[in-house]
């Protein structure tokens, strides 16, 4: 499986980028419905918390393998996830982008909302979304040679990240996928400290 998966890397690599187009014609239309007034925007206010769970899944797909790398325990499963981290984080934002547009950005648009959330759920989603944002027009080839140091401090930003999904998930409701952003959570952060003490004894 791992052999046949890195020997068509390069198909699937494109079938990734198909994907993403495509989410991005579905954030268009999404956009044309709701703002635009050019077509029925029910099915989006329908999906929208589906948008939100997808984002939450392929986010945690995106931490496993720096969480197995810092334990040490890195297995052809996760290199696997390695390969196409770049593209499965895309589309986290894409599906991240879709929800948070469809909830707020959109009708900040109309005028009907204000930019900044006053709940704190809404805000920690919105900071969540903003440090995303960053990850995601960084996560190409010109930023990784040419922002240096940079790069990885603003990709080290999802350790925040992570603890900005769960106050968002958490302060709605409990429900599973507060525990599978929960234990993402204490998972990353325990990983951290086992590489730094791994570290200190070395």
């Amino acid at each position: 499986m791992y052999l046949w998966i890195v020997k068509r890397r390069n198909p699937l690599v494109r079938v990734f980028v198909f994907f993403n187009c495509l989410l991005a014609v579905v954030w268009f239309i999404a956009f044309q419905a709701i703002v635009m007034g050019n077509g029925n925007p029910s099915w989006f206010y329908q999906n929208a918390i589906l948008f939100g769970q997808t984002g939450l899944i392929l986010y945690i797909l995106t931490t496993i393998p720096g969480i197995m790398r810092r334990f040490g325990k890195f297995h052809k499963s996760v290199s696997i996830l390695m390969i196409f981290r770049r593209y499965i984080g895309i589309a986290t934002f894409m599906f991240v982008f879709l929800h948070v547009s469809i909830e707020r950005l959109f009708w900040v648009l109309k005028g009907q909302m204000g930019l900044v959330p006053t709940e704190l759920f809404q805000l920690s989603g919105f900071l969540a979304f903003l440090i995303l944002f960053s990850l995601f027009i960084t996560s190409n080839d010109w930023s990784t040679k040419n922002l240096g140091i940079w790069w990885d401090r603003i990709h080290n930003l999802t350790n925040i990240v992570v603890w900005l999904i769960f106050a968002h998930v958490a302060l709605q409701r409990l429900s599973i996928w507060t525990v599978l952003i929960g234990i993402t959570s204490v998972a990353q952060l325990a990983s951290h400290l086992y590489a730094k003490r791994k570290r200190a004894q070395a």
